[in-house]
């Protein structure tokens, strides 16, 4: 994904054992989407894909030594009533939940998640200004 409209205006649904989600274009920093997300899997992952030796950050900011990509879902993510788990798969990655918030009146939780476990391996998971989230735990 590559634009806040290249999915149109529907609903993104998000199921089946193994999705991800994410970018794989060259050069691109920043990602947002602004549809609706319906999540009926357990877990799926968000993941920013690089090109070796390339740095995205770097091209749109012009600095060498910007590292940081980020993905934003930026409409309601529908967890449809079960916990469920966001892995996030790219180092150095920050997943952003923007003004929809995660979960709708009722739901019971998220789990954030990620595969890395060295030193300064991490991806930040961040609350947007504007965020409303709805789930209970």
């Amino acid at each position: 994904m590559d634009s806040n409209t290249a999915l149109g205006t529907g609903t993104l649904t998000i199921s089946g054992t193994g999705t991800t989600i994410g970018t794989q274009v060259e050069g691109q920093a920043i990602t947002t989407i602004a549809n609706r997300v319906s999540v009926t899997t357990a877990s799926f992952s968000i993941t920013n894909q690089r090109t070796p030796g390339v740095n995205p950050l770097a091209v749109l900011v012009g600095n060498a030594s910007a590292t940081v990509v980020d993905f934003t879902l930026n409409g309601v993510v529908d967890l449809n009533g079960a916990t469920r788990t966001i892995i996030g798969g790219a180092q150095a990655e920050q997943i952003h939940f923007g003004t929809g918030g995660i979960g709708v009146s009722g739901e019971t939780g998220v789990n954030f998640n990620t595969t890395f476990t060295a030193n300064g391996g991490y991806v930040a998971f961040l609350l947007d200004p504007g965020n409303v989230n709805h789930y209970t735990g």
